[in-house]
């Protein structure tokens, strides 16, 4: 009696978890799910080697998105602190406190969402050690994520989003 309830209990709990995984409730969401939100948002930057990567939101804070539609084994840092920001032709780095995660594994079929870049931060400086600073208007912005061979030697993929206008619309906007 007991080993029957046990089976019962663990069916209702894999029927209830594979519900919840195509409908999008668990994270690890399938590819086929995935794959349906391609078509949503704005476009996605020109991929290199299968890896693409697509930029959302609105200053100061933006989401990335990357895929590895390719063939190569790769690793990905999850933070901002990894990517370089351009904004109106203008580079910034991440120069502020670092808090590397551990390396994720990237490899074919693989996708993260919504990994935030908080451009409202010191931490953000042009070659020339200035500071963002945006003068009332219209802007662009994109990004560039790296994505880590596993293997020694190999070459890193660089992957840069699509461009996303934005506008500032009082006085100057400096990453404070």
């Amino acid at each position: 009696m007991r080993l029957t309830k046990l089976k019962i209990a663990t069916a209702v709990l894999f029927v209830a978890s594979a519900i919840a995984l195509t409908c999008g409730l668990l994270p690890g969401r399938p590819l086929a799910a995935y794959e349906g939100e391609k078509k949503k948002g704005p476009a996605w930057g020109e991929a290199v080697e299968g890896v693409g990567c697509r930029l959302r939101g609105a200053w100061p804070t933006f989401q990335v998105d990357i895929r590895n539609e390719g063939k190569r084994e790769l690793t990905v840092c999850r933070d901002h602190g990894v990517c370089i920001v351009e904004i109106d032709g203008e580079t910034y780095y991440w120069f502020g406190a670092f808090y590397r995660r551990s390396l994720s594994g990237f490899g074919p079929g693989a996708h993260y969402e919504d990994i935030v870049i908080d451009l409202d931060d010191k931490g953000w400086l042009s070659q020339g050690g200035k500071n963002i600073a945006l003068d009332p208007g219209k802007h662009k912005i994109r990004v560039t994520f790296e994505a880590y061979p596993k293997k020694q030697g190999e070459q890193s993929v660089l992957a840069v989003s699509n461009a996303i206008e934005f506008e500032t619309r009082s006085q100057k906007q400096t990453s404070s």
